[in-house]
């Protein structure tokens, strides 16, 4: 098996995988394989965002400010998008913390490499603008933080299907 085919071969990222097999192609060389590893901050608020990621497995959390020394999750990743949604919008630097969540994998692409496929106008960049309804709004955060429901299937369906595990931390 080639060393396109094999990377093609294991990417689960619902995203890249909607894409027509020559977008995906011209796209492969961009892509570098990035581990996810629990805990890690991958962007904090007003950094440059360098790096936009697409998980294959695993889950990134969003965190906005909502209160000093408090943090909200206004958003999750997984292998159905990316992380960087940002950079789509023309917004060089975060506005939140991204940190894994779940442990897995990812495939990430330099932010140069993502702007210039947007302005060819790529089948990305559709795929990119589907997401964009569900870019955080940061004055989310502002609002009134309100208790965690103890029902959380919905989390917890989404973390075993994002890192092909039954186990949500």
């Amino acid at each position: 098996m080639s060393k396109t085919s094999a990377v093609h071969a294991l990417s689960t990222n619902r995203l890249l995988e909607a894409l027509p097999k020559s977008d995906y192609q011209r796209l492969l060389p961009s892509l570098r394989p990035f581990l996810l590893v629990f805990g890690e901050t991958i962007y904090a608020p007003n950094d440059l965002i360098r790096h936009i990621y697409f998980p294959t497995s695993g889950i990134i959390s969003l965190l906005a400010v909502a209160e000093e020394r408090t943090s909200l999750e206004v958003g999750l990743v997984g292998q159905e998008g990316m992380a960087g949604l940002p950079v789509f919008m023309e917004v060089k630097t975060s506005r939140h913390t991204a940190v894994v969540q779940g442990a897995g994998n990812a495939f990430k692409m330099r932010t140069n490499d993502f702007r210039k496929e947007c302005d060819n106008g790529g089948s990305l960049v559709s795929s990119a603008a589907t997401l964009q309804p569900f870019a955080i709004n940061p004055s989310l955060a502002s609002r009134r933080l309100q208790p965690v429901p103890p029902d959380r299937r919905a989390a917890r369906q989404m973390a075993s299907d994002d890192t092909r595990s039954d186990e949500y931390e």
